[in-house]
């Protein structure tokens, strides 16, 4: 890894003055993008300010894979609590896992800085790239997280095939459709479900009322049937043929991280607009691994 070539230090003064031609490219390269991993503090720091910025690396689960394609190896088998007494024969349960092939995506952003800037002593290159692509990362993760065809991009939660469940249709949403949608949900799943849903679907839901005149939505914490309500702006709007509400155990969605950030520099393409290019690219990949771990409601 680079970190283990260059200082922290080396890196971010070589990313603003770039005397790459000093450093063995062999070394430092990463396949066909010719990027360099961040020092592995400053992975550090992009990890804690990417967390910040997204909302599914703090409901879902994120775990760190191998480089390239891989399988993984997921199991939903409930084993059985049972009182002792000196007679008791344990049932075993037999564990039957799916194994889900992973390819390794690739996300890229491009971040162009004024190089006066750049160049300045005291300008700090390394927070200024780091929260500014963590912003751009965690709107484009969230994006295929929810909207992701598969195609060299994760399957999202909306996806047909590999998405959610439908839990229930309805041709216009009311207060008894999404407690519908509450329990379609299993028991198991409903425990740490959240809702997830855009602000115009937000809007229409805090106006609902069952018959007795009490609102579905607390307006005091933001929670529908007791679960925490998430906004999404990639969640689509409550029109037919759409899916503008999701509840369920978004922990069952998981985020496969391959590789620490990559960034390389790119100079010569802005030089005559005095600006340096700044290219980084995310290696990851992300599945519902448990599909009736959430469900969604579909105006049809």
């Amino acid at each position: 890894m680079l970190s283990n070539i260059l200082s922290k230090n080396e890196f971010w003064n070589r990313m603003k003055k770039a005397p790459w031609a000093l450093v063995d490219y062999k070394h430092l390269r990463h396949n066909f993008l010719k990027s360099y991993f961040l020092p592995e503090e400053s992975d550090k720091k992009y990890r804690e300010a990417l967390k910040e910025q997204s909302l599914f690396r703090n409901i879902c689960t994120v775990i760190p894979g191998p480089k390239g394609d891989s399988t993984i190896f997921v199991s939903d088998t409930e084993d059985k609590a049972e009182w002792m007494t000196p007679e008791t024969d344990l049932q075993k349960n037999t564990d039957e896992f799916d194994r889900i092939k992973l390819p390794a995506h690739v996300l890229s952003v491009l971040t162009t800085l004024d190089e006066d800037m750049v160049l300045q002593e005291q300008f700090d290159l390394e927070s200024h790239l780091i929260n500014r692509m963590a912003k751009s990362f965690a709107d484009g993760e969230e994006d295929a997280f929810i909207n992701g065809d598969g195609e060299y991009k994760p399957y999202g939660i909306l996806d047909d095939t590999k998405g959610a469940e439908v839990g229930y249709s309805t041709a216009a949403i009311g207060y008894h459709d999404v407690v519908k949608l509450y329990f379609s949900v299993k028991k198991k799943y409903r425990k740490r479900g959240c809702w997830l849903m855009n602000d115009e679907t937000a809007y229409a839901l805090r106006t609902l009322q069952d018959a007795g005149g009490t609102y579905i939505w607390n307006h005091n914490n933001n929670t529908i049937l007791g679960k925490q309500v998430y906004i999404s702006d990639f969640m689509p709007n409550p029109e037919q043929g759409k899916k503008p509400i999701a509840f369920g155990d978004f922990r069952h969605f998981w985020i496969v991280d391959r590789l620490p950030l990559c960034v390389r520099d790119i100079r010569e393409l802005y030089a005559t607009d005095g600006h340096i290019g700044y290219l980084g690219h995310e290696y990851l990949n992300g599945i519902l691994v448990t599909q009736e771990a959430i469900k969604v409601l579909k105006v049809i």
